[in-house]
């Protein structure tokens, strides 16, 4: 739900109260001063993603004047401290090339990043500007080159639309993951802004055996092929039938659709990578393919024996 610095001390407390667990803040870096560093220099299982997406002009271009300084500036405290960050940048149509490209993976590793997140353009909200969605051959060099990259600088980037094989497929609604928005929305992952259940009315374990969520569960995998896996950009008609099945409602804040309306707007971009992915996947490792094969049988058995609706008290009894 926004940035999450504007919330510094709740998300310092949680994480100083919970020194078990990790914290990833994926933050637009505005907010860090040096009294913030300090902070987060003391607080060690709390870990910064810092979005930015290539030099000032990329960087600016979306996410407003000034930013790229900012970023920068934050960078310089953290390393000044001590404290290993990482990055994360959405690529686009008129940023891929810089942002996937070895001369940027090597400066970002320079100014002290240890790893970095990678997430295509998608085009949710009503308000979304198509002109950024990457092309099949876009798409297809940064995977390529991510991949190259990392293999020969034995460093981490997660490439999440083109890691699919990775994590075995779509691991949203409780398939491994699942997202609490800002309002309580239980979302199957957090650029899936539908839902049918809010943790302010009903327990996680319900919410995790809503209509929706069996209903999504039930059609996973989308697809044989992981490079394809998302049902939102790569199998678009697959969300509006999960989402009718479940009664699920739009969660996204500023920019409210329907399912629908974003199938349409991904349709064109899913048909055209669709055969792209069907020859990269053919090119994988053969291992890598059993994997997901025995993952996919393991979870349709899975969904099968477990999946059932949970005996619980109407609401106002509790």
């Amino acid at each position: 739900g926004g940035e999450p610095l504007l919330r510094k001390d709740d998300i310092l407390r949680l994480a100083r109260k919970h020194q078990n667990l990790t914290f990833g803040v994926f933050t637009n870096a505005t907010l860090i001063d040096a009294a913030t560093a300090d902070a987060i220099a003391a607080t060690p299982n709390l870990n910064m993603f810092i979005s930015i997406e290539g030099g000032k002009e990329e960087t600016d271009f979306r996410r407003g004047a000034g930013v790229y300084d900012k970023c920068l500036n934050a960078m310089k405290l953290l390393r000044e401290r001590g404290v290993a960050f990482a990055f994360s940048a959405c690529y686009h149509a008129k940023n891929c090339e810089t942002v996937a490209s070895d001369a940027y993976l090597d400066w970002l590793r320079e100014q002290g990043a240890w790893m970095g997140w990678l997430f295509k353009y998608a085009p949710i909200g009503k308000d979304a500007d198509l002109s950024l969605v990457c092309t099949p051959r876009q798409r297809a060099w940064v995977r390529q080159q991510i991949a190259d990259y990392c293999a020969r600088e034995r460093y981490t980037i997660i490439d999440f639309w083109n890691m699919g094989h990775v994590a075995t497929g779509c691991v949203a609604a409780g398939n491994g993951f699942i997202h609490i928005n800002a309002r309580g929305d239980v979302e199957p992952c957090a650029f899936c802004h539908y839902a049918d259940s809010n943790i302010r009315d009903e327990s996680l374990i319900e919410a995790l055996q809503s209509p929706f969520f069996r209903a999504f569960r039930s059609a996973q995998p989308f697809t044989d092929n992981p490079l394809i896996a998302c049902p939102m950009l790569d199998h678009p008609q697959s969300l509006v039938d999960v989402c009718a099945a479940g009664g699920a409602y739009s969660t996204h804040y500023d920019a409210p659709e329907t399912p629908e309306a974003l199938a349409e707007k991904c349709h064109d971009a899913a048909k055209a990578w669709q055969p792209v992915a069907e020859q990269l996947y053919a090119q994988l490792d053969p291992r890598w393919q059993r994997i997901f094969a025995g993952v996919s049988r393991a979870h349709r058995l899975r969904v099968k024996c477990f999946d059932r609706p949970l005996a619980t008290k109407p609401k106002e009894e509790r």
